[in-house]
């Protein structure tokens, strides 16, 4: 696209980021309109830019992009102001881990509303001329940091949003090509607000350490890309340098092969008691080899925050089993229930919890009649209500005394209801780490214990029909390793990892009209594939033990096609760099 002639509309536009890409598309001929919310500072920013650009190229809308109607309006606006529309860059963003919500209606749902609208008001189906959409995500999308795993979150979802509306089915319809950009550190105000500080100090970074680049080289990066991207890619700018695309593979081509160390156990229990794993017997059993990290110099010279967090070693840390309870939400669910079996069966009490009163009730009697009394406990209550969910857990501490395990597996899988999705796969699954760790930690007088945080294979894939699932499950990604540092466990206690499973047979892509849709897309798709053929969420279930034994704090594990678990380790994003 040569951008003379066109109309861009920038939100966070009046500084930093936003700014730099407003200045650089005006001097190659484009009109803009900025969008931000800092009233003082769109003015005055929008009399410095008509005064070196011209007044009929540019204007500054006051809006918050986090209320839809505001939002909307900018667009209409823009449209209105100058006959047409023809690029959106979605640049808002904040950094505040404490109020996490809020950076999450900011970073990702308002990124996915802006997407939403671009494809609205520029969409050739929609009577438009076609168009681009640039995203700023992060490196933090791809590579996650301890200091800020909430933040790292939103940055994932970006790029899992922005991928599965850059597949060709969007595009072809549309004519919107949907890019993502992922800044380096860069020298914004973001560095220096009271939460970056917070964590340099919590951490102690010195920032002054911490290679940065100037907005302009970003600005530079997004003109680039909107001339030259291809619908789906990613791109990187960091360290002052020319912007270079990635190529992201095939999640199976992280899967990390068997190391030197046997494994000594041969069976774990799982639904009913049943032997569900003969571990030296499959090839994708746990491995147990030491990765070789950089040295801090190394990494200090890359200009990497690891320098100064540290990524340590994976080192498997076997929980017994034997008398541990359980916190599991979604548990009166399909996995829920098989999950709930597979730990029953290795002697762990389960605490179900789940907004369905009736099927949790009717699965608590069917459990203490397979079991002992008092093994299993309903709660009824709602994920997405803190009060819910904190007397929730009260009430479980006091009937057992100690919660040992957290299973935060509550999810929908319908972008019908699509900010229903992210405030249950994403900020429920948050609020259930919060919580566990606030309780198991070592820290806090603890015990320690073990998180793990349902995925999907879709948290490391795009698939069409699925933007916004698809981004609240690369979101999880990106939380479970932020969270997943050696020297985070070595203070907690608590192991925290992801498992991601395949295409399951579950309420979840089977009930209702998206579902049918669904089901036709995935049989149409992967027809023949039998990692990616249906498996029954017993598949799912019984992983739960031999990932409570052996997968290491920060680990990603995949199930699909009925087969075992096995780890992915996911590559620095520079070894994605292509050519030229």
């Amino acid at each position: 696209m040569d951008v003379q002639g066109k109309v861009a509309l920038i939100t966070g536009g009046a500084r930093g980021i936003g700014l730099a890409c407003a200045k650089e598309l005006l001097r190659k001929g484009c009109s803009v309109a900025i969008c931000d919310i800092n009233a003082l500072e769109g003015e005055v920013t929008h009399k410095a830019l008509a005064a070196e650009f011209g007044p009929e190229q540019v204007i500054y809308i006051r809006g918050d992009i986090t209320k839809d109607d505001q939002f909307e309006e900018a667009f209409k606006k823009t449209k209105h102001t100058f006959s047409g529309l023809d690029i959106v860059v979605n640049n808002a963003g904040i950094f505040d881990e404490k109020r996490y919500e809020r950076m999450i209606a900011v970073n990702v749902t308002s990124t996915g509303r802006g997407t939403a609208l671009a494809m609205k008001y520029l969409g050739k189906d929609n009577g438009g001329k076609g168009g681009v959409v640039v995203n700023i995500a992060s490196v933090l999308g791809l590579k996650p940091y301890a200091g800020c795993p909430m933040y790292c979150a939103t940055k994932h979802a970006i790029i899992g949003l922005s991928r599965t509306y850059g597949e060709p089915m969007y595009f072809n319809a549309s004519g919107v090509r949907v890019v993502t950009v992922c800044p380096g550190m860069t020298a914004t105000d973001m560095l220096h607000c009271d939460a970056a500080v917070e964590m340099y100090n919590r951490y102690g970074i010195y920032i002054e350490d911490v290679a940065k680049q100037l907005p302009h080289c970003v600005g530079l990066g997004v003109a680039k890309v909107i001339a030259e991207a291809s619908s789906g890619s990613v791109w990187i700018v960091e360290d002052g340098e020319p912007v270079y695309e990635v190529k992201i593979p095939d999640y199976s081509t992280y899967r990390k092969s068997t190391g030197s160390r046997e494994a000594s156990r041969t069976t774990v229990q799982g639904c009913g008691g049943r032997s569900v794993h003969s571990i030296g017997d499959t090839p994708t059993s746990v491995p147990w080899v030491e990765q070789p990290q950089e040295t801090a110099d190394e990494r200090r010279k890359e200009g990497s925050l690891d320098a100064q967090l540290g990524s340590g070693v994976e080192r498997v840390s076997t929980m017994d089993l034997e008398g541990k309870v359980a916190f599991l939400t979604g548990g009166a669910g399909g996995l829920g229930q098989c999950m709930t079996r597979s730990l029953l069966g290795c002697g762990v009490s389960v605490v179900l919890f789940d907004l369905s009163k009736e099927k949790g009730d009717a699965f608590q009697r069917q459990m203490e009649e397979e079991y002992e009394d008092g093994k299993v406990h309903f709660i009824c209550g709602d994920v997405t209500k803190k009060e819910d969910f904190e007397s929730a857990f009260s009430e479980a501490v006091n009937k057992y005394s100690r919660i040992d395990i957290m299973i935060n597996n509550a999810g929908i899988m319908n972008d019908e209801h699509w900010e229903a999705e992210i405030d249950i796969n994403l900020k429920a699954l948050v609020r259930g780490t919060n919580i566990a760790l606030a309780h198991m930690s070592k820290a806090n007088g603890g015990s320690g214990g073990m998180i793990i945080n349902m995925s999907s294979v879709l948290g490391l894939i795009p698939l069409q029909l699925t933007p916004v699932y698809t981004a609240t499950k690369f979101a999880v990604i990106g939380f479970t390793r932020a969270h997943g540092y050696q020297n985070q466990y070595d203070k907690t206690g608590v192991r925290v990892i992801a498992l991601c499973p395949g295409h399951t047979e579950t309420e979840l892509v089977t009930k209702g009209s998206f579902g049918t849709v669904l089901q036709k897309f995935l049989s149409r798709h992967h027809k023949g594939d039998k990692e990616h053929l249906p498996q029954k969420p017993d598949a799912v279930g019984n992983a739960v033990p031999f990932l409570l034994n052996d997968a290491p704090t920060g680990s990603i594990w995949v199930v699909e096609g009925g087969g075992s678990p096995y780890q992915i380790s996911i590559p620095h994003y520079r070894d994605f760099k292509t050519a030229g």
